[in-house]
């Protein structure tokens, strides 16, 4: 007779929705974790990557300086070759 007032339906409903809620709030949980250790990796990334770019940027610097060094260099030496070719007499 305690079914017919419904109340052994309600139960049952009240339990299943006391499943649902302790399954969404685990999933709440492992998404809030999972959350975090995206943005732990986003900002090593993000400073792994600021470090990468300050790197190549010196490495740049001092290519374009041994590249402006070397350019000297090469316009020192054509010139010494000139001065040579220009200082041989002429057959």
């Amino acid at each position: 007779m305690a079914e017919l007032n419904g109340s052994g339906r309600l139960d049952r409903i009240e339990a299943n929705l006391e499943k649902l809620t302790a399954k969404i709030d685990l999933m709440v949980d492992h998404h809030d974790a999972e959350f975090k250790t995206l943005m732990t990796w986003q900002v090593l990334m993000q400073d792994r990557f600021e470090k990468q770019v300050a790197i190549q940027q010196a490495e740049q610097a001092r290519l374009n300086e041994l590249s402006e060094k070397t350019d000297r260099r090469i316009a020192e030496l054509v010139s010494a070759i000139g001065s040579l070719i220009a200082s041989r007499p002429q057959p």
